[in-house]
């Protein structure tokens, strides 16, 4: 990103009318110079209300956002200021208050940086970054009014008078509140607060700048400038807004109706169907577009899927049907089009490789003698003997030898075999003749390199093989996060602990491999073996080096060995009752709520999610012997009783401040692969509503209330359960989002009908 120098001090409000009055009238330059002039104040303010400056940007960014494209509604030009500031404080609100800083007492904190200031004056790097960590602490243990004034003139390097506009305060209060400040942080901590907010402040580059230039944009339908941005950035048009919120840009082209600038986006690279978490399948583009009516930005996502991945509507059709295994109407409609052979869904796939994915070999070998192309490729490169024999983990034990199978009859009919495949397949004889003729494929070019399938799969003998040759045990990948890449190391032990591959694991760490590896939001090999009861794996790991972490122990119940850890990483308290409430473990969640240190409410709601989320539940191979699911429900009824507030919303992003009564009615993070009884769920919702939960709090993502989120997901007893508390049959912030639009478009008729007979039209 480019450095950028701070604005110049301006006289308040004549100046920035001007550039109100011409970007109205649609001035590129007149826009960026808004965002140049208050982003610093705007992130400031923010950081003041929220204390922690990802969600600070955040706010911001969607406050930026909001306000670009609506200046016509400013009545007062040079009021612009104010008007951004309450704008971002309603984004503010819409997070939990003080996220992310504890404050303690501010004499603390000030010995404790004046002590390391006196005692040390060249720093590296690291000591910096946790004096500035502390500095923000003793920033944040300021009274309010002091912290906001502080904050706004050291950020961006502001005047006392455009701060007092800012805060529609006069001088004389901004002066007076500088000083108490000032007094109160000490003098030889005032440098180190000017430099750690001049550090923090988001014209240190032009990073913040263009992501709000460009989402306003492409919300406001401004072609020429989004053209402009993305000549200069072609990558923006792909990743996510930033890395802890998935939108991309083409989600806000999409939020407002912009036909045109979708249309670019698409041919830009934007991905139509990518979701943002944890509501993935509710808040892509194409649902989003979907869902509000917005039918032409639907045709042409379309178009842009047939053209790009061969989808149709008939193949989205029949691959439905294969997905599902329903051969009866497979058959029945390539009887009427035998050309459907080859026809694709959204995600480039056929229904040969849909029923690859379900181990379906009585479809498969249907659709192999009606001539299905063996060697097709999905949206994302992968045959069907790839996605045969990379199945995923999660497949049940019971269930591997079906792929096996399914492998073995692709092999049969003519699948081409080559280092990767052979290797999973186990075939020696052909990953000799591959090795015999090239080693270049060795360490493969994709996330799963054939000396990891092979661990996978338990193939020892021919790990060691390609060890022998030349294989790195510990091969780097690199996975997508937030739209960038980034490098892992270790897949190979970590697949083969998880199956519980002794020899396996044996040979890798004899050929050099790291025992003490972990897999991006997936744990460490360790964790693995002892979640899935894999004890040997998991001595043999141990004893090279690698360490347990709280969720493996608590899910084993193996006390001794929690405290144990806990005494050796004392920082790691910090995230054990998250690792008790996954676990699903109700001794240490008590213990923890009896004699731990109280949990701050920011903390809270992500605790709330995870008592429903349902970790350990349906066949994930974990290890359950003697372990009650009710222990969930009991754990969220212990929480609630301790205090914590049922009606806190989620603060990863703006626009997704659903609360945790509408996480339950979208079935939590997992709907696919987790699974709570309906009685579970309606349990979770009486102890939500019983404990004061709301429950027609609207959100700003699918504008819906916790009903329509229920009616949507098809949740007949949880939207029973919700009339019957008094919920609105007939709430949502638009028509399109109202429970019974959501139960008529997604077909859920038993739903429906009860929305009707309680008064929903």
């Amino acid at each position: 990103m480019t450095p950028l120098t701070s604005p110049p001090n301006q006289s308040p409000g004549v100046e920035t009318a001007d550039l109100v009055l011409a970007a109205r009238q649609g001035d590129a330059a007149a826009l960026t110079a808004l965002v140049r002039q208050f982003q610093d104040m705007a992130v400031g303010y923010a950081w003041s209300l929220l204390g922690d400056f990802h969600l600070a940007e955040d706010a911001a960014q969607d406050a930026f956002i909001q306000v670009l494209g609506d200046l016509h509604s400013l009545r007062e030009p040079a009021a612009f200021g104010g008007w951004l500031r309450r704008i971002v404080h309603k984004y503010c609100d819409r997070r939990t208050r003080r996220v992310g800083v504890r404050t303690v007492p501010l004499e603390g904190v000030v010995a404790q940086v004046t002590a390391d200031v006196t005692q040390t004056s060249a720093q590296d790097s690291l000591e910096q970054a946790e004096t500035a960590a502390v500095v923000r602490r003793a920033i944040a243990a300021l009274p309010d009014a002091q912290r906001e004034t502080i904050t706004l003139f050291y950020m961006g390097e502001r005047s006392q008078a455009q701060v007092a506009v800012f805060l529609d305060i006069t001088e004389g209060t901004v002066r007076k509140r500088l000083y108490d400040a000032r007094k109160a942080l000490k003098e030889r901590m005032i440098d180190m607060v000017e430099q750690t907010l001049h550090d923090d402040a988001p014209s240190r580059n032009d990073r913040f700048e263009i992501h709000v230039l460009l989402g306003a944009a492409c919300e406001r339908g401004d072609m020429e400038e989004v053209r402009r941005i993305l000549a200069d950035t072609p990558e923006l048009a792909r990743q996510d807004a930033r890395a802890n919120d998935e939108h991309q840009v083409l989600h806000y082209a999409v939020y407002g109706n912009q036909l045109e600038v979708v249309e670019f986006l698409l041919t830009s690279g934007a991905d139509p169907l990518k979701g943002i978490y944890p509501h993935r399948d509710a808040t892509s583009p194409r649902a989003i577009a979907f869902d509000r009516g917005y039918a032409a930005i639907v045709d042409a996502i379309d178009a842009h899927l047939e053209a790009s991945r061969g989808a149709s509507d008939a193949g989205r059709d029949l691959c439905e049907a294969a997905g599902r295994g329903d051969s009866k109407q497979v058959s029945s409609m390539l009887d009427d089009d035998a050309a459907l052979i080859e026809a694709r869904d959204n995600r480039g796939r056929t229904p040969l490789q849909r029923a690859v994915e379900r181990a379906d070999l009585a479809l498969a070998t249907l659709l192999l003698d009606r001539g299905a192309d063996i060697e097709t490729q999905d949206s994302e490169g992968q045959t069907p003997l790839r996605r045969a024999l990379d199945h995923g983990w999660k497949v049940p034990d019971e269930n591997f030898a079906d792929y096996t199978a399914m492998a073995g009859l692709l092999v049969d009919r003519g699948a081409k075999v080559d280092l990767w495949a052979a290797a999973g397949l186990g075939d020696a004889e052909v990953v000799r003749q591959r090795l015999d003729t090239s080693k270049d494929a060795i360490n493969g070019s994709g996330k799963v390199a054939p000396v990891t399938i092979a661990a996978f799969r338990g193939h020892t003998d021919i790990v060691q093989m390609l060890l022998a040759a030349g294989a790195d045990p510990d091969v780097t990948y690199t996975i997508e996060v937030a739209g960038e890449t980034i490098e892992q190391k270790g897949g190979a032990l970590w697949l083969a602990a998880n199956r519980g591959h002794l020899d396996v694991v044996r040979t890798l760490l004899k050929g050099g491999a790291k025992a003490d590896i972990e897999i991006y939001a997936s744990g460490s090999a360790i964790e693995q073996s002892l979640l899935h009861g894999h004890r040997e794996v998991a001595n043999l790991l141990f004893l090279h080096g690698a360490v347990g972490h709280p969720l493996t122990y608590c899910v084993t119940n193996d006390v001794a060995a929690l405290a144990e850890h806990l005494r050796a990483n004392p920082d790691a308290r910090e995230g054990l009752m998250w690792s008790a409430i996954l676990a699903g473990n109700e001794t240490i969640v008590e213990h923890e709520l009896t004699y731990g240190a109280a949990i701050p409410t920011d903390k809270q709601f992500n605790l709330l999610e995870q008592t429903i989320r349902g970790w350990r539940l349906g066949n994930l191979k974990i290890t359950s012997d003697g372990w009650d699911r009710r222990s969930y429900v009991r754990n969220l009824q212990r929480l609630i009783d301790a205090g914590f507030d049922p009606g806190q919303r989620n603060h990863r992003n703006g626009r997704a401040d659903f609360t945790i009564l509408h996480h339950l009615a979208a079935r939590s993070c997992n709907p696919g692969t987790y699974g709570h009884t309906p009685d579970e769920v309606v349990d979770f919702a009486r102890i939500f509503v019983d404990g004061g939960a709301e429950v027609d709090a609207l959100e700003s993502q699918l504008q819906s209330t916790p009903l329509g989120w229920a009616a949507r997901y098809g949740q007949l007893e949880l939207c029973r359960f919700l009339l019957d508390r008094d919920a609105d049959p007939n709430g949502g912030d638009a028509d399109w989002a109202r429970p019974l639009a959501w139960a008529e478009r997604y077909e859920h008729t038993e739903v429906a009908a009860l929305l009707r007979e309680k008064g929903a039209s």
